[in-house]
């Protein structure tokens, strides 16, 4: 055999190498496309990056439970926090003559300047 046959040989075992690996990732893809219609890949792959999603934030929150237990209640007392100033403010005309007025009085300022009214 001479060099010129030896070479031609071996490219076409290269050549058919190559189209083996062709054939095949073809035949995945073609197979892989079968299955499903575009719109339902794209629904399957967005519900299963939600459910990653929410299994990470139920870790996170099982983590740091009282972390999120405050947040809550600070944010339930800020939304509140008029008609708790409004209690407080009814409250202290309610007090008895006999209470000292000065330390009411500066509380009551000190709420006015804080809330602003």
């Amino acid at each position: 055999m001479s060099a010129a046959e030896r070479e031609l040989a071996e490219a076409r075992q290269a050549r058919a190498e190559t189209r083996a690996a062709v054939d095949t990732r073809v035949e995945d893809l073609r197979s892989s496309l079968t299955g499903e219609n575009l719109a339902q890949r794209v629904k399957h792959d967005a519900l299963a990056r939600v459910q990653d999603t929410a299994d990470e934030a139920i870790a996170v929150a099982r983590e740091s439970r009282w972390v999120i237990l405050a947040t809550g209640a600070a944010l339930l007392a800020w939304w509140g926090r008029r008609p708790l100033l409004a209690w407080g403010r009814r409250l202290a005309e309610r007090l008895p003559e006999g209470e000292p007025l000065r330390a009411w009085q500066r509380c009551q300022d000190w709420i006015a300047r804080k809330a602003k009214w």
